[in-house]
């Protein structure tokens, strides 16, 4: 990891929560930064006191592109290019915890951004319950300047730097005579092997379901047979431009034209099951209540007692499992955070 910028000075702070989650006004502070060299952005992190009371929320960080002249007016400009990975935060006293960026960015040399820390949502906080972001704005010697959310964006003075520190790495390239592969995430594997043929092999046995999926921009040159091969259990979905088939030990991507394109290689399945299909489900389940009630308002004026009970359990038993079933998938998304729907 290289660290692309940091601070360590503070001396103000600016509040945070004060008014509620985005897009509530100070719910959102941030600087602007020059990267220096191409590289991926892989974390950042802020310095945090609690201000007032015992807050609670859902923090994350974004990365901009950045309008106005750094120094001075700098801040965000359009939607943001990447979104980090989301940290609850409650009591804090210093630094936050990083907050990573699954998704590589290629970070462009020569270029400013604007990186922001941003309250998503808020379980408590208010008037009484917010934090202060640390910087720094009394040493001359800082050509920075901070911004924060007043619906739009506001400026800080001159001369002013949040305490955090943001780092990258050097971008990898997989690169044979047929194509090329660049890393996208955060990867893990055996090992892996380039080929004097134009293949690349990635050896994932036993790493499937922890890495869940490997993601690449895929270049295929059109000058021969560009190959990638993953030895491992069969893959849940392949996104290539290529012609993917799995042959009982490895997945073989084969590309034979140029293109570049996405190349994602999924090992997790997400069951789901739509909406509209859970709806007999739902009727059958009102109505098995609705039948479980009858038979327990109309329990006196029937004499086998026994068998009453009898339907009474059979009936609210099978209500129990209808409701399960259509659970479930719910259960599952909600979890995944996605559905493949």
């Amino acid at each position: 990891m290289t660290s692309i910028d940091s601070n360590i000075v503070i001396d103000s702070g600016l509040t945070m929560g004060f008014n509620g989650a985005y897009p509530a006004t100070l719910s959102e502070g941030g600087l602007c930064f020059n990267a220096s060299t191409t590289m991926n952005l892989r974390q950042v992190k802020f310095n945090m006191v609690v201000a007032s009371g015992s807050p609670l929320g859902t923090f994350n960080a974004q990365l901009f592109a950045s309008s106005g002249t750094f120094g001075t007016n700098c801040q965000p400009t359009g939607s943001a290019l990447v979104i980090s990975e989301n940290l609850v935060i409650s009591s804090i006293n210093g630094d936050t915890p990083f907050f990573t960026f699954s998704s590589y960015f290629d970070l462009q040399a020569k270029t400013t951004y604007a990186v922001s820390i941003r309250l998503v949502s808020c379980v408590k906080c208010d008037s009484n319950n917010y934090w202060q972001l640390k910087y720094a704005q009394t040493d001359s010697s800082i050509t920075s300047n901070i911004y924060y959310w007043n619906n739009p964006y506001a400026n800080g003075l001159q001369h002013s730097k949040l305490k955090y520190e943001i780092d990258g790495s050097p971008i990898i390239l997989l690169k044979t005579k047929y194509g090329s592969l660049t890393v996208r995430n955060v990867q893990q594997a055996n090992n892996f092997t380039l080929y004097a043929n134009g293949t690349i092999l990635f050896n994932v046995v036993g790493l499937e379901v922890q890495q869940r999926n490997y993601r690449f921009n895929a270049i295929s040159y059109g000058n021969g047979t560009f190959t990638v091969k993953f030895i491992g259990g069969p893959p849940f979905r392949v996104t290539t431009a290529g012609i993917g088939a799995y042959n009982g030990v490895s997945e073989i991507i084969s590309y034979t034209t140029m293109t570049t394109s996405i190349l994602v290689v999924d090992y997790i399945f997400i069951p789901c099951i739509p909406a509209i299909a859970l709806l007999p489900l739902s009727l059958a389940f009102i109505g098995l209540v609705g039948f479980a009630s009858l038979l327990f308002a109309k329990r006196k004026e029937i004499e086998n007692d026994r068998f009453v009970i009898g339907m009474e359990t059979i009936v609210v038993g099978a209500s129990i499992l209808i409701l399960v079933a259509g659970l479930i998938p719910h259960m599952a998304n909600l979890i995944a955070g996605t559905s493949v729907c």
